[in-house]
């Protein structure tokens, strides 16, 4: 009869689930006949009765991993992880782990998205890979390039490839020197800049060493972009607008802004300065002034005069790189190689400086004419924007520029990229449509 009870025993393992078990046991010896059959049933009900708690808890952690299974899943949907099996991303967060980009114990995430959540159907808990901040509208994934678009208040509208995303900048400021760029790019140009991983260090790095007097130049064409006429006031919220130029927090910019008060350049009107609303600026007539530049009787605007080293190995980098930089932003380019002159070369050099609303000198060859063109033009007034090929930088750099700052450039492409980026961030768009 013990047989019996012991083979009788899974019946009520499947009845454990659904029926109080204790109380259907203990009644049945009123119903079954035979003693020991009865003493079997009910050591197997107390043991079940024992075992269940430990089955519940079981069931429970099951619920548990299936739903963070799911919630795995989804994020490596949205991230773009095409992995199928648990062992598939352990060795995926353990390659990011290896790189400091990711945790093992949490879902796959970037260092740079913080605390982002993911999840595409939670947009409140989305915030900004660069500075924190909550994202305006929810994340977007391209699936065919597997870029990101995030819309951020401070940081402006920018995308970044996911291997970008997945690596972060050494040094604690590289994401928000990478903020500033993306804010700028976005007030320049209205489209959004794509954040690649060989980028991020040089545009980290080139918006970090920005100057007191170009942070000026910056914040003063901030104003003319966005009051084109005298009439226009130009509203600041501190607490985002401080990436509009390179300044490292609010109080930055309010130093800045004070400055220009102070100098006479911008006004802030009274009703602006009451503590429940943000303070509205306009360009007064020195601003306005200002802006047009020292001798600009003189200067046609956007007309640009390029000094450099006239050597075939710099072809290139004139005719891909600077020339294809300023016409690009809008700016008529001249050099004296693409000129013909009956005059004495040295007169019509001087002329063309004169005429010019700005200079490019590339020190690249460490010329000496470069070096006299560009100190003419500082003379008259006119910004020199210094270039140098960077493998040549240490050697051709003069003690009397060195404290100027230097795009530096690899490719014709860099200089591209770099140069119409700072053109346009200190100039704003020039007055010349070319074909493209």
């Amino acid at each position: 009869m013990h047989v019996v009870g012991v083979l009788v025993a899974p019946l009520f393992l499947a009845i454990a689930a659904l029926l109080p078990i204790r109380r259907i046991i203990l009644e049945l010896p009123t119903v079954i006949v035979s003693s020991s059959l009865t003493l079997a049933l009910v050591r197997a009900a107390n043991n079940l009765v024992g075992m269940i708690p430990r089955r519940v808890e079981q069931l429970s952690t099951v619920r548990t991993a299936g739903a963070r299974h799911t919630h795995s899943t989804h994020s490596q949907d949205v991230l773009g992880c095409d992995t199928t099996s648990e062992r598939d991303c352990e060795g995926f967060s353990f390659e990011a782990q290896r790189r400091g980009a990711l945790s093992k114990r949490s879902p796959p995430r970037a260092r740079y998205l913080g605390s982002m959540t993911i999840a595409s159907d939670i947009p409140s808990q989305q915030r900004c890979a660069l500075c924190d901040e909550p994202l305006q509208e929810p994340m977007i994934r391209d699936f065919d390039t597997h870029n990101h678009r995030l819309r951020c208040r401070a940081c402006g509208t920018y995308e970044m490839t996911m291997e970008a995303i997945y690596t972060p900048l050494r040094g604690d400021d590289g994401n928000f020197w990478l903020g500033a760029a993306t804010r700028q790019h976005w007030e320049l140009y209205e489209k959004p800049l794509l954040i690649r991983m060989g980028d991020m260090e040089q545009m980290a790095e080139q918006h970090s060493k920005t100057s007191v007097s170009e942070n000026i130049q910056k914040l003063l064409n901030h104003f003319i972009r966005k009051s084109p006429r005298p009439s226009v006031r130009v509203e600041f919220n501190t607490d985002y607008d401080f990436r509009v130029i390179d300044a490292r927090d609010t109080k930055e910019l309010e130093f800045y802004l004070n400055y220009l008060e102070e100098s006479g350049l911008i006004e802030c009107e009274a009703e602006g300065r009451h503590l429940q609303s943000l303070p509205t600026y306009y360009l007064t007539p020195a601003g306005w002034d200002n802006v047009l530049g020292t001798s600009a009787s003189s200067a046609e605007h956007g007309r640009v005069f390029v000094a450099m080293w006239f050597h075939e190995s710099m072809n290139d980098a004139y005719e891909m790189g600077i020339k294809a930089a300023l016409r690009n932003a809008g700016y008529l380019p001249v050099c004296m190689n693409e000129t013909l002159q009956n005059d004495d070369i040295n007169f019509a050099i001087l002329a063309e400086i004169r005429r010019a609303q700005f200079v490019i000198a590339d020190i690249t060859g460490a010329r000496g004419g470069v070096y006299f063109e560009a100190g003419f033009a500082k003379a008259l007034g006119r910004d020199v924007f210094f270039t140098c090929r960077k493998d040549r930088f240490s050697e051709d750099k003069h003690f009397d520029t060195e404290h100027f700052h230097h795009t530096t450039w690899e490719t014709p492409a860099d200089l591209t990229k770099s140069l119409q980026e700072k053109v346009m961030a200190l100039k704003g768009p020039g007055p010349h449509r070319f074909a493209q």
